[in-house]
């Protein structure tokens, strides 16, 4: 749904992430855009979600969100690496107990942070593609296709999950769930992290 490039500001110097969605992409991807920009304006100061800073349009129409910048790299690009690291030594884990803890914990902290809001999200996309992974900290990412949760504390299904890490329930037609399909995912995705 977008490029990621790395800038530098011209004055200060300070480096940033930028996202950039073509006029196409955002044509049609414009609930996402907007869910997007709406839920990091409310999620700045959590130290395990990637600080947004804004949304900006260009004359082309492309659109460009503005993010810290951060060392490090996806934990699917990780979890990925590792593996070919390992090659044949499928016994040996592919990440140590206390690294699948702290990502895990970073995780499970931003998620009770998004749950725990006056107006609380589900996520809705937990997946290694969607946390990145710094020296010190995960943080987490791409709130493309979060939605609210209801006053019962449920979304009723729709059809924008990712399937490989979704809970079973968010298919099931007219199934109602809650925050827990987020801690779903991320229960498979320490899973991956520990078979590679």
């Amino acid at each position: 749904f977008g490029f990621v490039y790395t800038v530098k500001h011209r004055n200060s110097g300070k480096m940033y992430l930028v996202k950039q969605i073509t006029p196409f992409a955002a044509k049609n991807d414009e609930e996402k855009i907007q869910n997007e920009e709406n839920i990091r304006s409310k999620m700045m100061n959590h130290p395990n979600i990637a600080k947004f800073y804004c949304t900006m349009v260009s004359h082309k129409n492309d659109v460009y969100f503005l993010f810290e910048y951060l060392e490090g790299d996806t934990l699917e690009n990780k979890i990925s690496q590792r593996h070919k690291d390992r090659g044949m030594e499928v016994d040996k884990p592919a990440f140590r107990v206390d690294e699948i803890q702290k990502i895990a914990r970073d995780i499970f902290n931003a998620l009770s942070s998004l749950h725990g809001k006056q107006t609380p999200f589900i996520h809705r996309d937990v997946r290694p593609a969607t946390i990145f992974v710094t020296k010190d900290q995960a943080k987490l990412f791409d709130f493309g296709i979060s939605k609210p949760i209801n006053n019962k504390g449920q979304l009723t299904l729709t059809s924008d999950v990712i399937c490989n890490y979704a809970a079973p329930e968010v298919f099931r037609p007219n199934t109602h769930y809650g925050k827990y399909v987020d801690f779903f995912s991320l229960g498979l995705t320490v899973y991956t992290m520990e078979i590679g």
